[in-house]
């Protein structure tokens, strides 16, 4: 067996990781918040839909960034490095892709203290940053997968030809 053969099915297995992460993500996102801006705004500030309920404080906040933003990142460093080897995607594409998702981190990040110290009208912006981020990682994953099972078939292809 190929060292690339085993290099592509390590990556496909990471890729697959990858997307059970961000699903786990997604479905977590889902019970805390239902998936809506009124429900993110329930979730950083109770204090608005309950008289004895407390906002989230800056503590908790901050435990709740400072991981976040470091697996949000990384893994959106892995993601453009595994794009920077598909033909496909040219580099303004890898450049417009690393920049847009490392700004919803940034943005998914920031959100939750403009909500608890600004205005609750904020929670949009941490809703669409969040889908918007999950969205680049599935769409990071199709081509990187699309790419590997094309690379397989042209190979095949290939080498059937040769005999």
């Amino acid at each position: 067996m190929k060292k690339t053969k085993i290099l592509e099915g390590i990556i496909i297995l990471l890729l697959i990781f990858v997307v059970l992460q961000a699903g786990s993500a997604a479905f977590l996102f889902y019970l805390k918040t239902g998936f809506t801006v009124e429900g993110v705004k329930r979730f950083f500030r109770p204090d608005l839909f309950d008289n004895l309920a407390q906002a989230s404080t800056y503590l908790g906040v901050i435990k709740l960034v400072l991981p976040h933003i470091l697996a949000m990142g990384l893994l959106s460093f892995v993601l453009a490095h595994f794009l920077w080897f598909v033909p496909r995607v040219s580099p303004m594409l890898l450049w417009v892709f690393g920049l847009t998702v490392s700004f919803m981190v940034l943005l998914h990040n920031l959100a939750p203290f403009l909500v608890i110290y600004h205005s609750a009208s904020w929670a949009w912006l941490y809703f669409l940053s969040f889908i918007f981020f999950e969205l680049g990682i599935f769409w990071a994953f199709f081509v990187c997968v699309a790419d590997i099972l094309d690379q397989s078939i042209l190979e095949e292809s290939t080498n059937k030809s040769k005999f």
